[in-house]
């Protein structure tokens, strides 16, 4: 989708360095944040939380 981290974060209501993180793996977002990223992406909970 070519986004930046700014935007998302922006579209999440969270920081850039929060996406960051989420990338790195060294946190996760929250079931809040799950669902809003699925909805953002058109994804199912499933898709994004499994390998």
């Amino acid at each position: 989708m070519n986004l930046t981290q700014e935007c998302l974060a922006q579209k999440l209501f969270v920081s850039p360095p929060v996406i960051a993180n989420w990338e790195h793996e060294r946190s996760y977002p929250n079931i809040q944040q799950v669902l809003a990223l699925s909805e953002f992406f058109g994804k199912s909970t499933d898709y994004l939380l499994k390998d």
